[in-house]
């Protein structure tokens, strides 16, 4: 599992592995009123924020339960999530995380 705060500290992202096969849902918390206000599903549990509280990037896994793949989130904006990295090379696994 993992735990991200927002860069203004308002929401907290984390993961959580119910099945216990690595497959996450990221679970995004509002930290002012302490309510989930989105979920992603089946990702691959690799999490980061952009520069705002408002853009998450995760992870997601290929057939072989490899993860292969990065995509962008916007909260609360009803786009749908948009592919940016994907490596097709089964020799690595791909991370997602924010250099300061």
């Amino acid at each position: 599992s993992e735990v991200s705060p927002s860069p203004q500290g308002t929401r907290i992202a984390y993961t959580v592995d119910s099945s216990g096969y690595e497959t996450y849902e990221i679970r995004i918390l509002d930290a002012i009123n302490n309510e989930i206000i989105e979920t992603i599903e089946n990702v691959a549990g690799s999490i980061t924020w952009g520069k705002n509280e408002n853009i998450l990037y995760y992870t997601r896994h290929d057939k072989a339960h490899r993860p292969y793949q990065v995509f962008k989130h916007e909260i609360a904006s009803g786009k749908s999530d948009t592919l940016i990295f994907q490596d097709d090379d089964n020799l690595f696994n791909v991370e997602v995380w924010r250099d300061l």
